[in-house]
């Protein structure tokens, strides 16, 4: 699978029409639905409801958009990383954050960690426990804080100090 047909994927389910979809794609409407049906074909899935002249997602066509998604965010991720590497500690650390006093008390160890190091920067993402835990599981975060309680048996932790 490539990730030109990816990109291709998701605009079309932006759009909900391939010829809208081949156009800012700049690429012909006959080679877009070529590209469509041969995706699945390749998952042996139908990924759109096709009626008047409009494409919906199938529940299957909504899972891979989350997927192809993600994907096209780890490609795009790895190749910051790649270029960014220096000898020097540098790269983006991914971090989810439920909205709380630990938020503000993130803020003062990446405002520290800034200092330290320049070239690391940082993606917050604030949401509630459950997404946070998903997108661990997806690996799109690479640490969470969360609040107790939490299941966090599967996960490699800390508990709260006081210090």
């Amino acid at each position: 699978m490539d990730t030109r047909v990816l990109n291709y994927f998701l605009t079309v389910a932006k759009t909900g029409n391939v010829t809208k979809a081949a156009n800012k794609l700049h690429i012909t409407q006959p080679t877009l639905s070529r590209q469509i049906s041969d995706l699945e074909k390749q998952l042996n899935i139908t990924l759109f409801d096709r009626t008047n002249r409009h494409l919906r997602l199938t529940k299957a066509g909504t899972f891979f958009k989350k997927r192809a998604e993600l994907i096209l965010e780890l490609v795009s991720q790895t190749e910051k990383d790649i270029h960014t590497q220096e000898s020097e500690l540098s790269g983006i650390i991914r971090i989810g954050c439920v909205e709380s006093s630990a938020s503000t008390w993130l803020m003062k160890i990446i405002k520290k960690m800034n200092h330290h190091f320049p070239n690391v920067q940082f993606d917050i993402y604030t949401a509630n426990g459950d997404d946070l835990k998903e997108k661990l599981d997806q690996n799109s975060l690479d640490l969470a804080l969360l609040l107790e309680p939490i299941e966090a048996k599967k996960y490699n932790y800390l508990p709260p100090s006081n210090s």
